[in-house]
């Protein structure tokens, strides 16, 4: 289980980015909410980052 900052849970340190994460499978093609997926982790990534340096 991931939370809304794509964290495990249960783990430290460890966060999930790909299409594993949607709570369903779609019918379309991924490839744009994978897209948006990355670009989230990344972002809050970065956020928690700049907050620790």
């Amino acid at each position: 289980m991931v939370d809304d900052v794509l964290k495990v849970s249960g783990t430290d340190g460890l966060r999930v980015g790909d299409s594993s994460t949607m709570p369903r499978i779609t019918t379309g093609n991924t490839m744009a909410l994978c897209v948006v997926i990355g670009e989230g982790a990344a972002g809050s990534n970065r956020a928690s980052h700049c907050l620790m340096a």
